[in-house]
């Protein structure tokens, strides 16, 4: 067998260190709940992603047919009240 393969003897900083990971993980479990599980979490988070990503990033074809519908429409009347 490899040396990588062999289990290593732990050492004082790692059992240390496994022990404060367990003891965090153990309060954050117990002390901290999703969001998801409260009442009104949309009101202080808001998760849709896709939502958000829709008015970033807009549809600039639609965007720009739309605003050219609009001036032809405002520009032809202007042309039927000028006659």
């Amino acid at each position: 067998m490899t040396a990588a393969k062999q289990k290593r003897k732990e050492s004082p900083y790692d059992k240390l260190r496994q022990k404060t990971v367990d003891t965090l993980d153990e309060m954050f479990r117990t002390y901290l709940t999703c969001p998801r599980n409260m009442p009104l979490y949309e009101v202080m988070y808001y998760d849709n992603v896709q939502e958000i990503r829709k008015h970033l990033v807009g549809m600039p074809r639609v965007a720009i047919q739309t605003a050219s519908v609009i001036l032809n429409i405002t520009f032809s009347a202007s042309v039927v009240g000028q006659t």
